[in-house]
């Protein structure tokens, strides 16, 4: 366990809560714009940004520092029509391991540039009413939409919204079944991307497995011409049908896109 546990953050104002619990008993100190917790507790409503808390971390307990800080943050702004109940971030949630580690979180502000989430009003369309993912500039064939993040779960976790993190490059065991990404309840506007078929004759998009520091990332990547106010549509795969009552659709021909191998990204 850290000394520095996530806390929750507090009312409307992307307020930090920062939890500290030292070795050898409990310290509590009050900085600027900040209060005095009984617990250890230091809470800030001052720039939302991580250097402050790291920052205070070093003054209030100078024998831990930036590395032992986790900060969990609640944000704001969020696509337009974002389901409430699921939380938006822009990174990976890692889920606690059967042996007890910490969950790790890191949260971004941000939303993905050049795409935005609308409600399908098209009466010809086979999801009228419900959401796609659009194209708000044109895109270019291998250009980078965005991540899929979610929590990272184990194999055995199947469902509508896990993608499967591509492991054919010797990182495990030969036979070894891929963990996957979960955005069921946890993820950005990558996750509402739908399905092409009955919407379009192909994908325009594609999962690719990258690795940055060793960790794998499942990026969104373009396959082909994408023009401005384009829906964004992905091949889900099989896996995408796993506990569904009908079988995978019939799988496009002829498409080349150069995307089969994993990329690496030194950290």
């Amino acid at each position: 366990m850290l000394p520095f546990e996530p806390g929750r953050a507090l009312g409307k104002s992307c307020t930090y809560l920062v939890k500290a619990h030292p070795g050898g008993g409990q310290r509590s100190s009050k900085e600027k714009g900040r209060r005095r917790g009984r617990n250890g507790d230091l809470s800030t409503t001052s720039s939302p940004s991580f250097p402050s808390l790291t920052r205070a971390a070093r003054e209030v307990f100078p024998p831990y520092g930036e590395e032992h800080v986790q900060v969990e943050e609640r944000l704001k702004k969020k696509p337009t029509h974002w389901p409430s109940e699921v939380f938006f971030s822009q990174k990976l949630k890692w889920a606690a391991s059967s042996a007890g580690q910490d969950v790790k979180e890191v949260f971004r502000r941000r939303l993905l540039p050049g795409i935005e989430v609308r409600r399908i009003t098209e009466p010809s369309h086979v999801l009228h009413g419900q959401y796609g993912v659009y194209a708000t500039r044109a895109f270019a064939p291998f250009d980078v939409i965005g991540e899929y993040v979610g929590r990272v779960v184990p194999p055995a976790v199947c469902g509508e919204y896990v993608a499967s993190i591509d492991q054919d490059d010797g990182r495990l065991p030969q036979g070894s079944s891929p963990w996957g990404v979960d955005s069921a309840l946890y993820g950005n506007e990558v996750r509402m991307i739908n399905h092409f078929h009955q919407i379009g004759p192909v994908p325009n998009v594609k999962f690719v497995t990258a690795y940055i520091a060793e960790l794998p990332h499942i990026l969104v990547v373009v396959l082909r011409p994408i023009a401005e106010g384009a829906e964004i549509l992905i091949d889900y795969g099989a896996d995408y049908w796993c506990g569904r009552d009908h079988p995978p659709p019939p799988e496009p021909l002829g498409i080349d896109d150069g995307l089969d191998a994993d990329v690496l990204v030194d950290g």
